[in-house]
């Protein structure tokens, strides 16, 4: 599915790098990082006989040294805290065809409804989410290239896929997160969070904001944002063009 029909707001999706969402060929293979087999233990030292009579029993020769085996872990106590970046290819491909249409930023930004859009699903809202977006990325300051980007966290009709997040964002070169809504910093969290709130998260600095809806109807909540944003941006060493 690719963005047919765009219009003057769509464009700068499409220069984001998010059209085409889906396509055909599949991302190329990596290396797996299960290539070491683990070397077979050698055959088992064959004891001495012991001499009898009046000669005293000989000590047996010390065997080397084997390293100590253990037991595989139950699946139920193995513990994954996310998708590793290098299996990528083993994620759904509607998942790796996005994180190829995606360019890197210093800064993700994600809201519940993110990945409904860019897969250009009708929904209501849909025109304000976009005209937010284009507001962010062009109202003064405004920043280079390559600082802000866009990762989902849920596609349409479909639960949240938080690890699929997180590993996206490392992908990203992302340093900062920004959630767009409370429901957004539960999913992605773990915990219920408060707007305003700074949290650290796999290595990201990460703000919770209001929703966007609440953003666009409340001019000083969304002064609010934008203050706490190049606050951040400045932390991460990012500044304005002149």
């Amino acid at each position: 599915m690719a963005f047919a029909n765009s219009d003057l707001l769509s464009r700068l999706w499409l220069n984001r790098g998010l059209a085409t969402l889906l396509r055909e060929e599949a991302l190329p293979p990596e290396l797996s990082l299960l290539t070491g087999k683990e070397p077979g233990l050698g055959a088992d030292q064959v004891q001495r006989h012991e001499m009898q009579g009046r000669f005293p029993q000989r000590r047996a020769a010390p065997q080397p040294k084997q390293a100590p085996q253990t037991a595989p872990k139950s699946p139920k106590t193995v513990h994954v805290p996310h998708v590793s970046a290098v299996q990528s290819q083993s994620w759904p491909a509607i998942w790796q065809t996005l994180l190829g249409r995606v360019k890197q930023g210093h800064v993700v930004w994600t809201y519940r409804l993110l990945g409904s859009d860019l897969l250009q699903k009708q929904s209501p809202g849909l025109a304000e989410r976009r005209a937010f977006l284009t507001r962010i990325l062009k109202e003064s300051p405004v920043y280079p290239q390559g600082t802000h980007t866009f990762w989902p966290y849920q596609l349409p009709e479909a639960a949240p896929c938080p690890e699929l997040f997180w590993s996206g964002v490392s992908r990203l070169k992302a340093e900062a997160v920004m959630i767009l809504g409370q429901e957004a910093g539960l999913a992605l969290l773990g915990k219920t969070v408060v707007p305003y709130s700074q949290h650290h998260a796999r290595g990201c600095h990460v703000v919770v904001f209001q929703d966007i809806q609440d953003l666009t109807q409340n001019l000083s909540l969304y002064g609010e944002m934008q203050k706490m944003l190049r606050d951040i941006l400045g932390t991460i060493g990012l500044q304005p063009l002149a």
